[in-house]
């Protein structure tokens, strides 16, 4: 298509399983121990931006006076989280 160049790795933020097969992720897997320095996995990039995510969302809700407001704040921030996340809550 004339004027329509595709980036590279456009597909790979489609699908993840269409990335895998056409070997976008095995060499960002292959060069992420160059970049970092250190064997760090996509689960630990995962779990750290979970991490932040939670932090940042529990911080914007308002203060409790109980433990059921607590676990509401709690449950609200989990949900904010797993919805960006594209996480089903568990």
């Amino acid at each position: 298509m004339a004027g329509s160049a595709r980036q590279p790795g456009a597909s790979c933020k489609r699908s993840r399983n269409r990335c895998a097969q056409r070997g976008g992720l095995p060499l960002l897997s292959a060069l992420r121990p160059q970049i970092t320095g250190k064997n760090i996995t996509a689960k630990d990039f995962r779990t750290w931006a979970g991490t932040v995510l939670a932090a940042m969302a529990l911080n914007e809700l308002e203060s409790f006076d109980s433990a059921a407001q607590a676990k509401r704040n709690l449950r609200a921030a989990i949900e904010k989280v797993a919805d960006r996340l594209s996480n089903g809550r568990t």
